[in-house]
């Protein structure tokens, strides 16, 4: 079991240059959100500015498929690394559209049962029977 005194040595809190304030419990919370935004997107979609392997993986979780990345064949080899990171951030652009007809396509279907209603109302009312009204 750790001290108390460990732990504080390990806290990142107690690290400030001269003059600044200690953080506050909203600070802190705004500063985890933040980096929470970063890694994923939409609350959905898990990626890394600087691996799209991580991307790669999140993309086949939810969308039960494969991305078509391959770590050998597209992370290396580079003569200037600003070109792989800005290919890696255009393939994450493609991702987030598809991952947003995604999420669309997800609420979509969670309200179906008010469309199944219409319908089926509709349906009922040129029938003419009463039954499951």
């Amino acid at each position: 079991m750790k001290k108390l005194k460990d732990l504080l040595k390990e806290s990142k809190a107690w690290e400030r240059n001269y003059g600044e304030k200690l953080p506050t419990l909203d600070s802190v919370q705004k500063k985890y959100q933040k980096k929470l935004n970063e890694e994923t997107y939409k609350g959905v979609f898990k990626y890394s500015k600087n691996d799209p392997y991580v991307a790669k993986h999140s993309f086949s979780d939810i969308l039960d498929g494969d991305a078509g990345y391959n770590e050998s064949a597209d992370n290396y080899g580079w003569n200037d690394d600003k070109n792989w990171s800005k290919a890696v951030e255009e393939y994450h652009k493609e991702m987030f559209k598809i991952v947003d007809e995604y999420i669309k396509t997800q609420k979509k279907a969670g309200d179906f049962y008010k469309t199944q209603e219409k319908i089926f109302k509709k349906w009922r009312k040129t029938d003419g029977s009463k039954w499951g009204s």
